[in-house]
C-alpha cells in the first residue's frame, strides 16, 4: 500500500482501486503491515494490539466527522482483520526467533 502509494510509477491495479473489495484489501493489507512492524520484536503485545485498534477506530471516526469522506462498518472490520493478522504473525515470528535463540 504504501508503496503503490508513493513510489510506484504505475497506477495501482485496477481491480484495485475501482471496487469496493479493491478498498477492503488496501485497508486490511495496510493494517496487516502497521501491525507486523509494530509487533516485531516487542514484548508487551497486548498493549500495542490495543493501540493499533484504537487506532483503526480513530481513523474511521475522523473519517465520519470529514462531510467528504465515507465511513463504512466494512472498513473498520477490514483494518482489524488486517491487525488480527498482521498481529498474530508477528507474534509467531518473535516466538520463532526467541526459540531459536536458545538452541
Amino acid at each position: 500500500m504504501i508503496y503503490f502509494g508513493f513510489f510506484a510509477k504505475a497506477p495501482l491495479p485496477r481491480w484495485l482501486k475501482q471496487t469496493e473489495v479493491g478498498d477492503i484489501v488496501m485497508h486490511g493489507l495496510g493494517f496487516a503491515t502497521l501491525s507486523f512492524i509494530a509487533l516485531l520484536g516487542v514484548a508487551r503485545t497486548r498493549l500495542v494490539l490495543l493501540l493499533l485498534l484504537v487506532f483503526a477506530a480513530a481513523l474511521e471516526f475522523a473519517q465520519f466527522v470529514q462531510p467528504h469522506r465515507n465511513v463504512g462498518l466494512d472498513d473498520f472490520v477490514a483494518n482489524l482483520v488486517g491487525v488480527a493478522i498482521g498481529g498474530t504473525v508477528a507474534i509467531i515470528t518473535n516466538h520463532i526467533v526467541r526459540h531459536s535463540q536458545m538452541l
